[in-house]
Formats: C-alpha cells, sequence, structure tokens
C-alpha cells in the first residue's frame, strides 16, 4: 500500500492539474477505507479492499497511460521506457487483483490454499520487476535519453 501512495504522489506531479485532483481523491479516499477496514477488523486481518481499490485505481491510471503512449508517442514505441512500465504494472495489478479479493476467505477457509494461492504473487512480483529493470535499461539508450531531458510541460 505504501508503495502504491509512493507511486501515486510521483505520478500527481506529472499529470494533468484535473488528472492530479482525482488521483489526491483517489489517495485520499484509499487511505479512508484502509483506515475504515483496520479499526473494523482489527490489525491480524489483511485488509484487502483497499488494496482491491488502490489496484483497480492504478490499473485505470496506468491503462490510460498506454493509451496516450500509442497516441502520441510516434517512435518505435517497444523501445519507449514508459510502455513496459504500463505494461509491467497493468500485468501485475491485473492479476492480483482476483487474488486479493479472495485472499481473507482463503486463509480463514482453506489456509494450505491461501499459501500456494499467493506464490502467484510472488511470481508476478519478480516479473514485474524484471520488466522494471528492462525499462530503465531502455532508458539509458541515447534516443530515449534525448526525450527524457526535454522539459515536462505540466498543463
Amino acid at each position: 500500500m505504501l508503495l502504491n501512495f509512493i507511486c501515486w504522489v510521483a505520478v500527481y506531479f506529472t499529470v494533468t492539474k484535473k488528472r492530479g485532483q482525482i488521483l489526491l481523491a483517489g489517495v485520499i479516499s484509499n487511505i479512508i477505507l484502509w483506515l475504515v477496514c483496520v479499526v473494523k477488523d482489527g490489525i491480524n486481518s489483511f485488509a484487502n479492499w483497499p488494496m482491491v481499490y488502490g489496484s483497480i485505481i492504478t490499473l485505470i491510471l496506468y491503462f490510460s497511460m498506454l493509451l496516450s503512449i500509442f497516441r502520441e508517442y510516434n517512435g518505435n514505441v517497444r523501445t519507449f521506457p514508459l510502455l513496459w512500465i504500463c505494461v509491467a504494472t497493468l500485468l501485475y495489478y491485473g492479476c492480483t487483483v482476483p487474488l486479493f479479493i479472495l485472499i481473507n476467505y482463503l486463509i480463514r477457509q482453506r489456509p494450505e490454499l491461501s499459501v500456494q494461492m499467493f506464490q502467484i504473487n510472488q511470481v508476478l512480483s519478480i516479473l514485474h520487476s524484471f520488466m522494471l529493470v528492462y525499462s530503465f535499461y531502455l532508458a539509458r539508450k541515447p534516443h530515449n535519453i534525448q526525450f527524457l531531458k526535454q522539459p515536462y510541460v505540466r498543463h
């Protein structure tokens, strides 16, 4: 959850003002939802609904960024680092949302299955990390360095 919050804050400073306000409202509502879950269920229960809510917001945000990449980037899109960051994030969160929805039920009803199911999260996390490393590698290429040095104008 902390990583989600840090990513949202980082994205807040790169989006337009209107999207930034929507993003800030999403972060605040996610924190409130997390606090309600912790107070209601206690600290011994995984607060999965704020994780699902945050994951869905992250999916929407990165999907819109992916669409804007395909609309606006006129180079070879496969060598654009932000594409791989978006794909990695969409893959990770898109596949873990069903797991986060069911995890508390699985822990209560079938603990052995919950351990096996959570290994999917670990594999997806490793794949996510490798894709992020690849995007950082692409960012070091000369044609991407020139693109990244251009000043970003916030509208």
